[in-house]
């Protein structure tokens, strides 16, 4: 049994990862400090944890000069995908901040594998397609990238420059150690699980967007016209697991597909999976970034035997059903206390959410004792509710708390049984935004 170590491991493409290495039998440990990532992401899909998180998962931050060193000197192999990354607005908006948290957290981690020179068997360096030269991606005539086009480096971007720094500090790191190392530059990666929020990437912002028109406005920046080569997950994981087996010494190598997707193509197979009516605007006032860019991916295919397989229309109608799924959980609560959805007679309004009764054997006697929300560090006491036989939290986001000095966790949608006559007090250990249910006596 191989000892991984994937950083970054609770983000979109992390998260696949350590599923993966585990399901062919290998021990992963996880450093995140949850920026974008969620322990949640680390679940199967009967909501256990794929790792176990007391003594596997480490909510470091990599900023801190050898913080990793005590999971690094137990592991065999090192993947690094951590990196500080966002959407167009924030990439653009964060340069000098980006750019220095980037090199400070690749140095860290490349430093601190290097004092294992003698144990450690290989480190994965995750690059990106932004590290190619700006003049190979200003034109909407597309001509593939090669891997032997990167130097002499412009890349447009901070992102781009931080990127090309650690990969850069790789190749120094093997040349003087012997470690080896193999530097995958992923393209534009999509895919489920993923941040859709206001500092997502194009895709999971669109298909957000769509989901909650007429809401939210389906405004998209620029023309439009700029273009990326879009990758799946799927795809990039498999990238992994190859490079892992074959990929080292032989510097870096391009992941993603040959074909530039448009952005107005994007939105025209998003709105076409919504099923809706939408107006689109193109706020050409906004960045676009690189005009447009594909991926000559022969090395890849020469090395590792890899291509990518997954559609994108495919890609999309997943991603697109995924993040529907978390924005239903995210505005409606559903609640079945036995198991057994009978259907759903009542609705109740908890601020801006609502949680619905689904069984009816619970309906005539659940009652709602009392909403909010907790901060880290925030106690409630002396909460007894004598005419209660049991109280339900049900939990809008994960969260660790405390009732009565025993912890608990919960994530999404979950709920927790209590009984009510021993529930005296709640202690928040995170943040936590809540809905207490009781059932009558």
């Amino acid at each position: 049994m191989k000892k991984y170590l994937v950083t970054g491991g609770a983000g979109m493409i992390g998260s696949n990862l350590v599923k993966r290495l585990v399901k062919e039998g290998n021990e992963v440990f996880v450093i995140d400090n949850l920026w974008r990532g969620k322990t949640e992401y680390l679940h199967d899909k009967t909501g256990k944890p794929v790792i176990p998180l007391e003594t596997h998962f480490f909510n470091y931050d990599l900023l801190e000069p050898g913080i990793a060193e005590n999971v690094i000197s137990k592991v065999d192999y090192v993947v690094h995908l951590a990196d500080i990354v966002a959407g167009i607005d924030y990439v653009f908006n964060n340069q000098s901040l980006l750019f220095r948290q980037n090199i400070f957290i690749n140095s860290n981690v490349i430093t601190s594998v290097r004092k294992f020179k003698d144990s450690i068997k290989g480190l994965i360096y995750v690059g990106t397609a932004c590290s190619f030269p700006l003049t190979r991606q200003n034109s909407l005539d597309v001509i593939p990238l090669r891997e032997d086009e990167l130097y002499p480096a412009l890349p447009e971007s901070a992102y781009g420059w931080s990127k090309l720094m650690g990969q850069y500090e790789t190749e120094l790191l093997e040349k003087e150690t012997g470690i080896p190392t193999c530097t995958l530059m992923f393209h534009n990666v999509y895919g489920s699980p993923c941040d859709f929020g206001e500092r997502s990437q194009v895709i999971p912002a669109l298909i957000r967007k769509a989901i909650n028109y007429p809401t939210e406005p389906f405004n998209v920046w620029g023309s439009g016209e700029q273009g990326r080569a879009f990758i799946h997950v799927d795809d990039v994981v498999n990238g992994l697991m190859l490079a892992l087996e074959k990929g080292w010494g032989h510097g870096h190598i391009q992941l993603g597909p040959s074909v530039c997707t448009s952005i107005k193509e994007i939105v025209e197979a998003v709105v076409d999976i919504s099923g809706k009516k939408i107006d689109v605007f193109y706020d050409t006032t906004k960045p676009e970034g690189d005009k447009a860019r594909s991926a000559d991916y022969s090395k890849a295919k020469s090395i590792l035997g890899w291509e990518p397989t997954v559609g994108l229309r495919a890609g999309l109608e997943q991603q697109y059903n995924w993040i529907k799924s978390k924005l239903i959980v995210e505005n409606e609560i559903v609640v079945s206390f036995l198991g057994d959805v009978a259907s759903i007679p009542t609705a109740h309004n908890v601020g801006t959410k609502k949680v619905f009764i689904t069984n009816e054997q619970c309906e005539s006697n659940v009652t709602q004792v009392a909403s909010g929300e907790l901060i880290k560090g925030d106690v409630i006491e002396n909460h007894q509710h004598n005419s209660m036989e049991e109280f339900y939290i049900i939990n809008e986001g994960t969260c660790v708390f405390s009732i009565n000095n025993i912890d608990y966790s919960c994530t999404p949608g979950t709920f927790l049984k209590i009984p009510a006559k021993t529930f005296h007090s709640l202690n928040a250990t995170s943040d936590l935004r809540f809905v207490y249910w009781g059932v009558s006596i």
